[in-house]
């Protein structure tokens, strides 16, 4: 059995439609369903990830920066690939590591591609930084 995370993506986005008693409707509410008790009056959607993927955001001189969805055994030079690689102005000799705890590495990429010891692997929560050269 595997557990997820819920996020909630988006809210606010929908309307809520009023339904009508009408004999001719046929379709009776219009949109997503109405949110649960407790819940203001508009619809949320809601994304679920399972546990084995963890948020880490990949920021500063990157192609796509953002929080991207990770598996588990992800490392600081992977991420960066998958942010779409670094930018022409980017120092990849000098990328942050900024861990939840806020412990900080300073990593050098060039080297972490050839050398596995030194391309440190990313937990939940952790931030990469790639600076400016």
């Amino acid at each position: 059995m595997s557990l997820s995370i819920v996020i909630v993506i988006c809210y606010w986005l929908f309307d809520r439609r009023t339904q009508s008693a009408s004999k001719n409707q046929t379709l009776g509410r219009l949109g997503p369903p109405s949110p649960p008790t407790g819940f203001p009056s508009s619809n949320l959607l809601v994304n679920t990830l399972p546990a084995s993927l963890s948020i880490v955001s990949v920021t500063g001189e990157v192609r796509y920066p953002g929080q991207y969805p990770f598996p588990a055994n992800v490392t600081i030079v992977k991420a960066i690939q998958l942010a779409g690689g670094f930018t022409e102005s980017a120092s990849s000799k000098r990328v942050r590591l900024i861990r939840e705890d806020g412990q900080t590495f300073v990593v050098n990429c060039d080297k972490a591609a050839k050398a596995e010891k030194l391309d440190l692997p990313l937990y939940p929560g952790d931030t990469v930084l790639v600076e400016r050269r």
